[in-house]
């Protein structure tokens, strides 16, 4: 639940004792112990989700104390997690949930082709860690057929085990995530040329030429996902193929890998965790015994036939408005005026971005379906600060050409990256774009297809 102050108001004299008790002028055991339960259970929690939060090595304590300011202020927090395949044992889900399977074939099998066939663990510990001189290669001297590898990510497996206080279900699951990414060092041959690639499965394989490596060196390959939850199938997994070109009958089809990962965000707030009061309060006033409780679960023959207090009695302590039981501001939890002050200014001076401004556009390109193209400039935890970008863009007349760069806007000076920014854009078509943010402030656009407009919005990078 998330805890609700209590209501507290003077004594009126001219009200009956019960008229009291209801409108919050007297302390009764109902109103401590909704205090007691309050602090026990959102501070029990809330201290599984810090504890899960510093066992990630890739936040700081500091990063760590202000996502927990935001949650216990109700707001979201937003963290990424990285999945790989290290420790992991062919054949067994325990020590690692994600699968990588291997085959070869003229097309692109769907996931549940029973073509595939896991690797062993060899194979996982060359493709476990980058840079260890440790690399998975496979080949096949098959006419018009190639190597492929499908990796697995068990995502939803991966979350409930980082947060095993939270019942996440794989609808709030596609509701939490924010971002995918799946990115692989590897490099691929046959006997036209150098060439590799990622897809990713929806209902369909997805990207294809737009992440590929045309070399002879391993090199990262990367497709992020624009829309998240649809890419998460049915049984919690993202599922992703790496593959390189045909044998042509002389030469075989090689693929080599040496680190494949997916990196997720989510984000979550306190209202995603914990049930309202008026949830708690439907269930709390259902007199119907909804649990099933009987007199042996209860321990009544166990219970002394003591005799309880009289009703005048249990009046006078109720009445008692002299604190009979000693009850502090520290005990229940309450933060001082000076704490409240402390933690909002805190937290309003590191995460208030700036508001969101026209992207200046090159002469010819103009906003599509009513969507402005904008940026905003937003301070993060470690006190750098992040250009974010959203709308769309298209061609006062006519499409953006195929395979031809469109430069479209400029970036001002003060925000322009330090480097050139790449990223896949989504567009009308089902393959998108390559954007691309430069660091002399232009935006490109670069697409195998004629399109008619570009989205902005996963365009960001950090200043």
């Amino acid at each position: 639940m998330v805890y609700t102050k209590q209501k507290w108001v003077e004594y009126n004299e001219n009200l009956s004792e019960q008229q009291n008790i209801e409108a919050g002028a007297v302390v009764t055991s109902n109103k401590l112990n909704y205090i007691e339960s309050g602090i026990n259970t959102e501070s029990k929690k809330v201290s599984d989700i810090e504890t899960t939060l510093k066992n990630l090595s890739y936040y700081t304590q500091m990063e760590v104390d202000e996502m927990l300011i935001k949650l216990i202020a109700g707001e979201k927090i937003s963290a990424t997690f990285t999945m790989d395949f290290k420790n992991k044992v062919a054949g067994s889900l325990v020590e690692n949930p994600n699968v990588m399977k291997l085959t070869t074939s003229q097309d692109m099998p769907i996931p549940s082709d029973s073509r595939w066939a896991e690797t062993t663990t060899t194979v996982y510990i060359q493709t476990g860690t980058l840079g260890d001189n440790k690399i998975a290669t496979a080949s096949a001297l098959v006419a018009l057929s190639s190597r492929k590898f499908l990796v697995s990510f068990k995502i939803l497996e991966d979350f409930k085990r980082k947060f095993p206080c939270l019942s996440v279900t794989l609808d709030l699951l596609k509701k939490y995530v924010t971002g995918l990414e799946v990115s692989a060092y590897a490099k691929g041959s046959n006997g036209a040329g150098n060439f590799c690639q990622i897809n990713n499965y929806y209902d369909r394989w997805i990207g294809g030429n737009i992440a590929s490596n045309k070399t002879n060196e391993l090199k990262k390959i990367s497709l992020p996902i624009i829309v998240p939850k649809n890419y998460i199938l049915a049984d919690g997994t993202v599922t992703s193929l790496i593959s390189s070109k045909e044998s042509d009958g002389k030469t075989a089809s090689s693929l080599s890998v040496d680190y494949v990962s997916l990196e997720y965000t989510v984000e979550l707030s306190l209202r995603d965790i914990f049930v309202t009061k008026e949830e708690l309060s439907g269930h709390t006033s259902n007199s119907n015994n909804p649990h099933k409780v009987t007199k042996t679960h209860v321990g009544l023959g166990a219970v002394d036939n003591l005799q309880q207090a009289t009703k005048t009695e249990f009046n006078a302590h109720t009445s008692n408005k002299s604190n009979p039981h000693g009850v502090t501001a520290s005990q229940t939890g309450a933060y001082t005026k000076k704490e409240t002050d402390d933690l909002l200014n805190k937290k309003l001076n590191i995460q208030t971005p700036s508001a969101w401004v026209n992207l200046p556009l090159v002469s010819g390109y103009t906003t599509a379906e009513r969507n402005t193209p904008m940026y905003r400039i937003a301070p993060q935890f470690d006190g750098s600060r992040k250009v974010e970008f959203k709308g769309q863009v298209k061609k006062t007349s006519g499409q953006f050409p195929a395979n031809a760069p469109s430069q479209f806007a400029t970036i001002p000076a003060f925000a322009k990256p330090k480097t050139n920014i790449f990223y896949h854009g989504g567009t009308n078509t089902a393959v998108g774009g390559r954007l691309v943010a430069e660091n002399n402030g232009n935006i490109q656009l670069l697409t195998s297809v004629a399109t008619d407009y570009v989205v902005l919005d996963v365009l960001t990078y950090t200043l």
